[in-house]
């Protein structure tokens, strides 16, 4: 390995597989003479949990008992932390890095691809079955940042899943009866939250209008998971649709019976919380129609509009009035749209070919309007 008096302050820790004599070969990378001094020091037995290398001698944690461990350059080393019940989450913090001990070590749950962190960090993994959860730990060689050696801590803390747990499968899935908030809890990485509704016809119908709601996210976009939508008979209808903050959205079911939401997560960073899920009956939009811009929806400066992008080809069109030159146009959604603004006299003139600008966001978007006068927004899905 390389190493420099920048890397870890010059230090470094390897470990030796047996006892005997060891040998350390010193050199550098270009041909110009120079002194080098160095320090070897034996650190015997200092780690309790050795030797702790493999699935099968992984070092069994208690919830919430932190232990001290020591990184070794080819070193792994290997814990595992009992659960009790289905469904429950597992909390794991490491601790150690400063500014003497830097670097990077990765995280393998059960020997597979996990990740990387180059800081004290915090994981959060779901554990569908009860029993013995195992994870390695060890220095991240691929990383922008030096692999990591040194001390460092980590405590496992097991933590209870939500009521409706275990519902990590469709035939595990919690029934919400349509128009009542349902709370649950978005786990760590692993967990899979399914629920059902149910739509039935009335007199000649051929299609049901529904609204899903996802509340009480956290306003810093900390809340990140994703859904997919089932029909009855198991057709995909939406994939990946990602959510990190207030999300609506309008389901237009054209069969009858239990259509499945699939949320997930694929952070192992993301907290835990606790959030509520809705699915209500209806889904009209109040400002249709409105999808050109001669027909488009007023915008009220600083108020909110809740509208439906029913499909793909839907446009909702909505005109602001800019009273000053140089103001900023701030814009917030609660989900991804894609969304392009013209100015009155473009349109007249040009039609919808020529823009002031165009952006695929969710979150916070501004733009710097430079004349007054009368603008408009088209959004699409």
């Amino acid at each position: 390995s390389s190493l420099s008096s920048s890397s870890n302050s010059g230090v470094e820790i390897c470990k030796t597989k047996e006892a005997g004599t060891q040998y350390i070969c010193v050199c550098h990378y270009d041909s110009v003479a120079r002194p080098i001094s160095f320090t070897l020091k034996a650190i015997w037995n200092n780690d309790a949990n050795e030797s702790n290398d493999t699935f099968g001698t992984a070092t069994l944690l208690t919830s919430g008992v932190p232990v001290d461990f020591i990184m070794g350059r080819n070193d792994a080393d290997w814990f595992a932390i009992e659960t009790t019940k289905d469904g429950q989450d597992v909390k794991i913090d490491f601790s150690g890095f400063n500014y003497a001990n830097k670097g990077s070590l990765s995280f393998s749950p059960d020997g597979e691809s996990g990740t990387s962190f180059s800081g004290n960090t915090t994981l959060y993994v779901h554990v569908p079955k009860a029993g013995k959860y195992v994870f390695a730990v060890y220095p991240n060689y691929y990383s922008d940042f030096w692999a990591a050696t040194g001390s460092f801590r980590v405590t496992a803390t097991v933590l209870d899943g939500d009521a409706n747990e275990p519902n990590d499968t469709l035939e595990q899935a919690t029934h919400l009866p349509i128009g009542t908030d349902a709370t649950f809890s978005m786990g760590g990485k692993g967990d899979e939250d399914w629920f059902t509704f149910e739509s039935a016809f009335d007199g000649g119908e051929s299609v049901k209008m529904f609204t899903l709601q996802l509340m009480d996210l956290a306003t810093d976009y900390s809340d990140k998971f994703y859904y997919d939508l089932y029909a009855p008979d198991g057709t995909k209808l939406m994939s990946a649709m990602e959510i990190d903050i207030r999300h609506t959205n309008v389901i237009a079911c054209e069969q009858e019976g239990l259509y499945a939401l699939r949320l997930y997560r694929t952070s192992y960073t993301s907290p835990r919380s606790q959030l509520r899920i809705c699915v209500q009956e209806g889904g009209a939009d109040p400002y249709e129609p409105n999808d050109t811009w001669l027909t488009a929806a007023q915008a009220q400066d600083g108020q909110p509009i809740q509208f439906i992008l029913s499909t793909t080809e839907d446009e909702d069109w909505f005109r602001i009035d800019v009273p000053e030159a140089n103001m900023t146009l701030k814009l917030q959604s609660d989900s991804t749209v894609y969304y392009r603004l013209y100015s009155a006299s473009q349109l007249e003139e040009f039609g919808t070919n020529r823009s002031l600008d165009y952006e695929d966001f969710s979150g916070s978007y501004y733009y710097q309007l430079g004349e007054p006068g009368v603008y408009y927004m088209r959004f699409t899905s």
